[in-house]
């Protein structure tokens, strides 16, 4: 009898931390769909509702079935958030354009955060994060196509944005989002083409991403043209660093897109020609425009009165518009402080992970996530998103993988050394603490 209840127990503490994994997969979709969810809500009543409101409800059910350690990052990035927290709390009492809405954006950030870091730290199930990033990714470029071609307007609709070019007025397509941000929504399913072959895998994905492709160039998006294009070249070299990705699509990818292009040139050029004219004859917000936004970090930063938050005003009054730079944006809104949390919570897990991946210590979800975060990272230098959920959900996802990955690279050599594995393995096979 007494050696029964302890299996029962084990089990049940099994069962309970694999519903706090899925949670931690249905928290991440939630994030990922927001906008598409956001689109119908407002088609159907009329309103913009908040969707992510639900997310606190998700993370704290995870806590419930797994503890705090599921969801909440190592010590010294808390003491980091709470830093540019309060960096950037004090920019509402300052500065006028700071409302007090900020306070509900970063709320909103660090739940999207903590999704992320909850679903790479303890769920890194392959098949499910693919299937994830494909369904996600399929949706968006579905109904992207649909509202492009005017299907069912009443349940598409497009917000027709404008542009001047020269003397003509040009209409440029919104769906769902700002043009700008489209990409978000649109990459993450070229991310399976980074994975080893498989023919209905690779071929949906690679169908995706040329749909998504389609949908930035109707959209006008010079960033996120660029951005999914990285992605794609990023899945073609990764190989040379980890061969069980399979090396033969760095030269069979790139004959697949030449031949597309060769066969699709006049539709290219067609269907394409307003964003080839804003990558061409745009003004400022072109990438000098960007390059001027990221060094006015620089031309500030060692001015002790810059350290509180000052807001956009005076960049806008100087260049005419916000930084194109979120490393700028987060310095003008946050304060040192609130760059100090960037460079924490952003740039160092992903150059951290950049050096796991070298030295062949990440799994092929772990690398999927880190082109993501080198993904959001040079959306984070073209567009001014301090708390737009999307970088934050990648953000969270590339600290869940890298301190997974050093969980069970360390695992591994205590193994190996001859150590008890018994003393270092949770019940779920993780790192015990």
């Amino acid at each position: 009898m007494y050696k029964i209840a302890p299996m029962a127990s084990r089990k049940e503490t099994e069962t309970v931390r694999k519903f706090g994994k899925s949670l931690a997969y249905v928290a991440f979709g939630s994030v990922m769909l927001d906008a598409l969810i956001t689109y119908f809500l407002k088609t159907a009543t009329g309103i913009l509702l908040p969707v992510n409101v639900v997310l606190p409800l998700f993370l704290l059910m995870i806590v419930m079935s797994s503890g705090w350690r599921a969801v909440l990052p190592p010590r010294h990035v808390i003491i980091a958030f709470f830093v540019g927290v309060l960096g950037f709390a004090i920019g509402p009492p300052l500065v006028d354009e700071i409302g007090a809405y900020r306070y509900i954006e970063m709320t909103g950030a660090l739940c999207a955060f903590a999704a992320g870091y909850s679903c790479m730290r303890w769920a890194s199930e392959e098949r499910g994060f693919v299937r994830l990033v494909t369904v996600v990714g399929g949706l968006y470029v579905i109904v992207s196509f649909m509202a492009l071609l005017a299907v069912a307007p009443s349940l598409f609709p497009v917000v027709k944005a404008h542009w001047a070019r020269g003397l003509m007025v040009v209409a440029r397509p919104e769906i769902m989002t700002d043009q700008n941000f489209q990409v978000f929504y649109l990459f993450p399913a070229a991310l399976v083409l980074i994975l080893p072959f498989r023919v209905v895998r690779f071929g949906v994905s690679l169908a995706l991403t040329i749909g998504g492709l389609f949908v930035l160039a109707k959209v006008q998006t010079r960033s996120g043209i660029l951005v999914l294009s990285g992605t794609i070249v990023l899945s073609l070299i990764a190989p040379i660093w980890d061969r069980s990705l399979g090396r033969w699509k760095m030269l069979s990818m790139p004959i697949i897109f030449v031949l597309l292009f060769a066969i699709g040139i006049n539709l290219i050029l067609r269907e394409g020609a307003f964003a080839i004219a804003r990558f061409t004859e745009v003004g400022f917000q072109t990438g000098y425009g960007r390059l001027l936004s990221f060094l006015y970090l620089f031309k500030h930063i060692y001015d002790p009165l810059w350290w509180i938050p000052r807001g956009n005003s005076e960049f806008v009054e100087e260049f005419g518009t916000i930084p194109h730079s979120n490393i700028t944006a987060m310095f003008l809104e946050g304060g040192i402080a609130g760059l100090g949390m960037w460079v924490v919570v952003f740039l160092v897990p992903l150059v951290m992970l950049t050096r796991l991946f070298f030295r062949r210590q990440l799994d092929h979800v772990g690398i999927m996530v880190l082109v993501a975060g080198l993904s959001m990272m040079i959306v984070q230098l073209s567009l001014n998103v301090p708390f737009f959920k999307q970088p934050w959900l990648w953000a969270g996802a590339v600290m869940g993988v890298l301190y997974r990955s050093r969980a069970e690279v360390a695992s591994r050599r205590r193994s190996e050394g001859g150590m008890d594995r018994t003393a270092m393995v949770g019940v779920d096979g993780e790192l015990a603490a």
